[in-house]
């Protein structure tokens, strides 16, 4: 299996990725603009934790103690209409 590692392939697979605080006071979370990254470090920026983080902190509390979960695009299932769902 081949995975895809930079910004510009989790742009074009639809892939979203959540950014989530982990200060306990503030628990915010977002959405990570994926484009407005391509736009700041060039569409062959790593999307690994480490080679991101400095490029983000929380817009709520400014802290820079937060995790990131990747969410890849869901697709339908093509036998859901066949069952009634």
């Amino acid at each position: 299996m081949v995975y895809k590692n930079c910004v510009q392939d989790f742009i074009d697979d639809g892939t979203t990725i959540m950014l989530w605080c982990y200060n306990a006071a503030c628990e915010h979370h977002g959405e990570m603009d994926l484009e407005r990254l391509k736009a700041k470090t060039g569409p062959n920026q790593g999307m690994l934790f480490d080679e991101i983080k400095r490029h983000f902190y929380c817009s709520k509390c400014h802290g820079k103690n937060f995790g990131m979960t990747r969410m890849p695009k869901t697709v339908k299932n093509p036998y859901a209409s066949a069952k009634g769902r």
